[in-house]
């Protein structure tokens, strides 16, 4: 899962960590749910879509939906990595 932002009229790509795919599934709501989260907490619209980038593709690295969603920890431990 990968994005793009325009920010300031730049376009700038925004890659997700590079981790094993097993499971694509609910990879999208883990994106807006950490990307929404994320706004709701105030961070930067860059920031917030590293973390829904990291969030997705923590959640393609397990089996199922809801039980791959990553929490909070994980997504700054990818991040601290990536």
């Amino acid at each position: 899962c990968d994005a793009s932002i325009k920010p300031a009229g730049a376009n700038e790509r925004i890659k997700a960590p590079a981790l094993n795919l097993v499971d694509k599934s609910g990879c999208e709501d883990a994106f807006c749910g950490t990307f929404a989260a994320a706004l709701h907490e105030k961070f930067p619209v860059e920031t917030a879509v590293r973390r829904a980038c990291a969030a997705a593709a923590l959640t393609a690295t397990k089996h199922g939906t809801y039980s791959a969603m990553p929490y909070g920890a994980d997504i700054e431990d990818i991040l601290k990595k990536s």
